[in-house]
C-alpha cells in the first residue's frame, strides 16, 4: 500500500510539473514559417528554414548587417543575425501556426498572451498588442491591426529592454 502511495504522488507530481513545463514553453516561443521570434538565425540558416525569399536587400547597420526579406508581399529582418523584425500582411504565414492576417481577432488569444491591451484606430479599426512575457522572459510586444473583428496586419519589432 505504501508503495502505491508513493507512486500515486511522483504520478501526480509529474503530471503537474510536466503541465506547466509546457505552458512556459509555449509563452516563451513564437515562430512564423518554422523561425522563432528573437533567435539568432544567419542567412542562411533562415533561407534554409523558410526557403528563399522572393527578393531581399543586405545594409550595414548599427552593429551589423541588416538583411530584408520579403516572401510573398511580407517583410522578415535579421539584424546581426537575430531575427528582430517581421511584417505579415497577407495570410501566408501564421503566428505559432494558429493566428493570421484574416483571421478573426479572438484567434489572439491562442497565443496565451501573458497581457493584451487594445486601442482604438478609428471607426471599427482597433490596434492590439500582445505581450508573451512571464516573470523569466521579455518580449516586445506583437502589434495586431484589426478592421471590424479581422486581424488585417501583424508586426513585431523587437526592442531592448522593453
Amino acid at each position: 500500500m505504501k508503495n502505491l502511495r508513493i507512486t500515486l504522488l511522483v504520478t501526480i507530481f509529474s503530471l503537474f510539473f510536466l503541465n506547466g513545463y509546457s505552458q512556459t514553453v509555449n509563452k516563451r516561443t513564437i515562430t512564423v514559417g518554422g523561425v522563432a521570434l528573437n533567435n539568432s538565425y544567419t542567412f542562411a540558416q533562415f533561407t534554409s528554414i523558410m526557403g528563399t525569399p522572393n527578393s531581399h536587400t543586405s545594409v550595414p547597420w548599427d552593429g551589423g548587417e541588416l538583411i530584408t526579406m520579403m516572401y510573398n508581399s511580407n517583410k522578415f529582418q535579421i539584424l546581426a543575425n537575430k531575427f528582430v523584425h517581421v511584417n505579415l500582411f497577407n495570410n501566408s504565414y501564421k503566428l505559432n501556426g494558429v493566428v493570421g492576417v484574416g483571421d478573426p481577432v479572438s484567434n489572439i488569444n491562442l497565443l496565451n498572451p501573458f497581457k493584451l491591451e487594445s486601442k482604438s484606430n478609428g471607426t471599427n479599426k482597433m490596434l492590439y498588442y500582445a505581450y508573451i512575457t512571464d516573470a523569466n522572459y521579455d518580449m516586445s510586444p506583437i502589434s495586431f491591426y484589426v478592421t471590424n473583428g479581422i486581424i488585417t496586419e501583424i508586426s513585431y519589432l523587437y526592442m531592448d529592454d522593453v
